[in-house]
């Protein structure tokens, strides 16, 4: 389900209409969701920044409308889910994009950047602290979007 943020105020509305060139999309697939709900709160109130939210409810199958739509309407795509970076969410979205490019289905392809955990052993324990180790946590999410937003 795609879910566009809603602009509420004047100040908000100016804000959007300058900064329509770039257009955030954020996708979460499992837990990632409750992740993807957080950052896009934080980027929304601490930073005035709109974000559209794109929850994925399964991979298979993959609703290909809906993710060239978003390939072709977004120029910045962040991907947050439990799955592991390799063979992940974000690499399938990748996989995806490529070949819609191919097929000259899209002109260009967003910056798609997933925010998957590393391809290492991952210690149980306390999930907060397991999420601020991998720099999963909201605080750093938001963080590496601004830094590659702006």
């Amino acid at each position: 389900m795609l879910y566009d943020s809603l602009v509420h105020t004047k100040d908000s509305i100016q804000h959007n209409t300058e900064s329509s060139r770039k257009k955030i999309l954020l996708i979460g697939y499992g837990n990632g969701v409750g992740r993807m709900l957080d950052v896009w709160l934080s980027l929304l109130i601490e930073h005035n920044i709109h974000a559209s939210l794109l929850d994925i409810i399964s991979l298979k199958p993959l609703d290909t409308d809906m993710l060239t739509m978003c390939l072709r309407g977004y120029t910045h795509i962040f991907v947050m889910s439990d799955s592991y970076k390799l063979n992940g969410v974000g690499a399938c979205i990748m996989q995806f994009a490529f070949s819609e490019l191919e097929r000259g289905n899209l002109a260009q392809i967003p910056k798609i950047i997933s925010f998957e955990i590393e391809d290492i052993f991952v210690k149980h324990g306390n999930t907060q602290k397991i999420e601020k180790q991998l720099n999963i946590d909201t605080e750093s999410l938001v963080s590496k979007i601004l830094k590659s937003y702006f």
